[in-house]
């Protein structure tokens, strides 16, 4: 395995195709809002559930040390998140670029790339117009790709063999 971390601007194609959640998010806005078109069902039951999470985690339960209400409420809170987000499937040859990289010690539940969806087959997406989104990392790495035609000067050399 070797590890290949692409400067801003790099373009990449899908090999696989790629299931991430899509969150309801300023950032996200416009990939969402066209997810949202055709699913409002489950947009409207995500809000319901979102808001009774972050409702729950405004009272803590007697009894408990600072630690476990801090560690409580950030738990409600994730999933109140996770509950606003709608999941996507990117097909196969979907083109992204990368468009901002986030990462930083001591608060790894807010890594993420940010891409630029360029190209793609997938029907509610298919759109003119810029379509920003980001993913959180661990997301990130379970994309299959290969780099975009032109991107090659991009990658990291191949390994010689060793004697």
């Amino acid at each position: 395995m070797r590890m290949f971390i692409p400067e801003i601007g790099t373009k990449i194609v899908l090999s696989a195709p790629w299931t991430i959640n899509v969150q309801n998010e300023y950032r996200n806005a416009v990939v969402f809002g066209l997810l949202a078109a055709t699913r409002e069902d489950l947009v409207q039951a995500g809000r319901i559930e979102a808001t009774r999470l972050r409702e729950e985690a405004r009272t803590d339960p007697p009894g408990l040390g600072y630690v476990e209400q801090r560690d409580r409420r950030a738990r409600l809170y994730q999933r109140a998140d996770a509950a606003e987000s709608l999941e996507v499937t990117l097909p196969a040859g979907t083109e992204l670029s990368v468009d901002r990289i986030y990462i930083r010690k001591g608060v790894s539940d807010y890594s993420s790339l940010t891409f630029n969806l360029t190209k793609t087959t997938h029907p509610d997406l298919n759109r003119k117009g810029r379509k920003r989104f980001w993913v959180k990392l661990a997301e990130v790495n379970r994309m299959e790709f290969e780099l975009a035609p032109g991107q090659a000067e991009k990658a990291p050399a191949p390994v010689a063999a060793g004697p």
